[in-house]
């Protein structure tokens, strides 16, 4: 990902076992709680506060897979509550995957990749 700073630019990451707290710069009015269960992958998502986004956009999360850095669309971040899904069977749960949340149009990006700025890049605490 070109331009996008190896740890998260002016974000808050805590490490809770499988789980990170995510902070977008300048977003003060919201934070997702982001946890993986490595044995059946899944994947949860949790929103706290509400994010100060326009209606034409949203905030997009994609997993960027070890090796390669394959950036796969794992759904909008929810502007409040929160989702679970199952990783797809092809992403490798390794410890060089990261997480990326980009700014996209609403409804996510109209592509097969991220077409808004990267505002977060960050590894999800996963141990072997």
């Amino acid at each position: 990902i070109r331009g996008a700073p190896d740890r998260p630019f002016a974000a808050q990451v805590r490490d809770a076992g499988y789980a990170a707290w995510l902070a977008l710069p300048k977003e003060t009015s919201v934070r997702w709680e982001i946890s993986l269960r490595p044995q059946d992958r899944l994947l949860s998502v949790r929103a706290v506060g509400y994010p100060m986004l326009d209606t034409d956009e949203d905030y997009e999360l994609w997993w960027v897979g070890e090796g390669d850095g394959e950036m796969v669309s794992i759904g909008l971040l929810p502007r409040d509550g929160s989702w679970q899904r199952s990783l797809p069977r092809h992403l490798a749960l390794g410890t060089g995957s990261r997480l990326v949340i980009t700014r996209e149009p609403a409804y996510g990006s109209p592509t097969d990749g991220p077409t808004g700025p990267v505002l977060i890049r960050t590894a999800l605490p996963l141990r072997g």
